[in-house]
């Protein structure tokens, strides 16, 4: 698995369960400034908003209270569900 796709995998868990296909350009502008191109988000469902919280929830355990332990505390919160 490349690291785009677990990011992808993630992110769509977080998006609360909309996928968006990962894209590093976004626009392309030419000299003068000008729009050449801009690429959309290439978004879509792809799993239940509560089914999406739900593992995002239980992505949290480790970090907050398990076997990450002082390691999974980077300085800021996990995502919190809504």
């Amino acid at each position: 698995v490349y690291p785009v796709e677990m990011a992808g995998a993630f992110a769509t868990l977080a998006n609360d369960g909309v996928r968006c296909r990962p894209h590093a350009v976004t626009t392309i502008r030419g000299r003068d400034g000008e729009l050449v191109r801009r690429r959309g988000g290439n978004c879509r469902r792809v799993l239940d908003k509560d089914v999406s919280r739900q593992a995002t929830s239980l992505l949290r355990g480790p970090l907050e209270r398990g076997t990450a332990g002082a390691r999974g505390q980077i300085g800021r919160p996990a995502p919190a569900t809504a």
